[in-house]
């Protein structure tokens, strides 16, 4: 199911969780850049994208 945007809510959902918990983690450890993490959630985002549920 989709709102009127064309985004599935749990999609949606998923992607924020993995990018928080990711941004989570590298404020503990440190361990990425900025440019790194960006390319990091744009993986998220892409890989959430073409899962289906």
């Amino acid at each position: 199911m989709s709102n009127e945007n064309g985004i599935d809510p749990k999609k949606l959902n998923a992607m924020k969780i993995k990018i928080l918990k990711a941004e989570q983690e590298n404020l503990r450890t440190k361990d990425k850049t900025t440019d790194e993490m960006v390319e990091h959630i744009r993986r998220i985002i892409a890989s959430e994208a073409k899962k289906g549920f």
